[in-house]
């Protein structure tokens, strides 16, 4: 939950390989076997439950950029596996003064509408 007019955004975890072949068509990108390779990998992570995301939390008019929090994560070893490899990804497409690659990775999910859901939240 974040305050009045804050977004709460959640990346869910992809099971479609085909979603994962071409995550950027404007960016750089890698070689398409880079990008399959990757697509297998994270589709043998075990997110039995479909539980496996991401939630971003931006409060809008903050001027910020949000903060992302993984959560879904049923062991360290399935967080730690889906982190490795989103940063992975996100190395063959992000910016070179990056400095978060986990971030840059689900903020371009979020941008290029990728497995994404995006809803109001408000306190009172």
């Amino acid at each position: 939950m974040v305050g009045a007019l804050g977004v709460v955004c959640a990346v869910n975890h992809v099971s479609d390989a085909n979603r994962w072949s071409n995550p950027l068509k404007s960016s750089k990108m890698a070689d398409s076997e880079f990008w399959r390779t990757l697509a297998v990998q994270f589709q043998g992570i075990p997110d039995f439950a479909g539980e496996l995301r991401a939630d971003w939390q931006y409060k809008v008019g903050s001027g910020g950029m949000g903060e992302w929090r993984f959560a879904g994560a049923p062991s360290d070893f399935v967080r730690s596996t889906f982190e490795t490899l989103a940063r992975r990804g996100s190395s063959e497409i992000a910016e070179a003064d990056c400095t978060d690659l986990l971030a840059a990775w689900f903020d371009i999910l979020r941008k290029e509408h990728i497995n994404f859901q995006l809803s109001n939240s408000y306190l009172n």
